[in-house]
């Protein structure tokens, strides 16, 4: 079944559904220090980073993930 996109906001923080334009900014803040990526996939560059995406957004599409954007 299908999960209509949707945003969760806190005091601090705000998750808000993944999209293809997020992918500029995420690339640069994972630029910045990679050595606290040792167990996740972090991709390096803006064209990784929209592959990941893209894949994301994929599995969103069959209902298996519900990506968010921090």
């Amino acid at each position: 079944m299908p999960i209509e996109p949707f945003a969760l906001g806190g005091e601090h923080v705000e998750l808000v559904p993944l999209a293809l334009h997020h992918a500029e900014e995420l690339a640069a803040a994972a630029a910045v220090d990679r050595t606290t990526y040792g167990w996740t996939e972090v991709p390096d560059g803006d064209e990784a980073m929209r592959d990941y995406i893209g894949r994301l957004l994929a599995q969103r599409d069959a209902g298996r993930a519900v990506p968010f954007a921090q």
